[in-house]
């Protein structure tokens, strides 16, 4: 198995957006043994133009290493791009507490025009405990 989060984590630079999407979703159901993986995630998240790979990467993040995910997820909070902003804000939402720090960010995606990027954005404040906007403020 320790070979495995090592192929993965090469897979992720792949040509294939389908290799990536997979290889990314293999790392996070290895958990924090695929620790190793996160510097790599973390730079597909921030820099692969294909917005489902970003989400994965999103999503993986949550699930190896939530210390140092949450942080990148806070920054990815501020993407220009709506479906990279629904991943990042629902990988804020599983990972729950201890993604506090987002909360922020997540209160300005409340007020966001687009009404999923609105929800997702009050759910994952309910998780990680912090009040959602007033009803006037959405």
């Amino acid at each position: 198995m320790r070979s495995q989060p090592c192929a993965l984590t090469t897979a992720l630079k792949d040509e294939s957006n389908y290799v990536r999407w997979q290889s990314a979703s293999a790392l996070g159901k290895i958990g924090p043994a695929a620790a190793k993986a996160v510097p790599a995630l973390i730079e597909m998240l921030r820099h692969n133009s294909d917005e489902r790979a970003r989400g994965d990467a999103a999503d993986a993040l949550g699930s190896i290493d939530a210390d140092t995910a949450v942080p990148v997820l806070a920054e990815a909070l501020k993407d220009d791009n709506w479906l990279a902003l629904m991943w990042a804000a629902d990988a804020v939402r599983t990972i729950g507490p201890a993604a506090r720090e987002a909360a922020p960010a997540l209160r300005e995606l409340t007020r966001n025009p687009n009404p999923g990027i609105r929800q997702i954005a009050t759910e994952a404040l309910r998780k990680v405990n912090d009040k959602p906007p007033p009803e006037k403020a959405r």
